[in-house]
């Protein structure tokens, strides 16, 4: 979380966790499988599980003040950039293009601060469940 606690979101708003949650659970699943490829037990992904809760109400806090038009057009980005696999840079294209923000440099931090962000976490939670209280995560 400590790029995200560095990065500036002023003009975004705090219900865009409504829109990006479910984008940050697919990660979270995202992790848990990729968890399961290396770790010798199998653990499960648990949307109820608290940790999972408390990870998943964390993540996009930061977001502040942004616009119903604003919301509504980054979670059309979103959306449609997970449908259609697309990479960082396209979702980071999209948010420009529907005026979530005008610098190319800020959208493709948010796009990919907010996919490894939530991909991290995800892995820590799955290697948590499966007790394994050593992980070095590389960023």
């Amino acid at each position: 979380m400590a790029e995200l606690d560095t990065y500036d979101w002023d003009g975004l708003a705090d219900d865009l966790l409504d829109v990006v949650q479910p984008y940050h659970v697919d990660l979270l699943k995202l992790a848990y499988g990729e968890a399961n490829n290396v770790l010798p037990i199998k653990v499960d992904f648990d949307q109820q599980n608290p940790r999972v809760k408390d990870v998943l109400g964390q993540l996009g806090k930061q977001i502040k003040n942004v616009s119903d038009t604003v919301k509504d057009n980054a979670q059309r980005v979103v959306a449609d950039g997970i449908d259609k696999g697309q990479t960082i840079t396209d979702i980071a294209k999209g948010l420009r293009e529907y005026g979530v923000t005008d610098s190319k440099s800020r959208s493709e931090l948010i796009a990919r601060t907010e996919t490894a962000t939530a991909y991290n976490h995800g892995a820590l939670l799955a290697y948590g469940d499966a007790n394994v209280d050593k992980v070095q995560v590389m960023d």
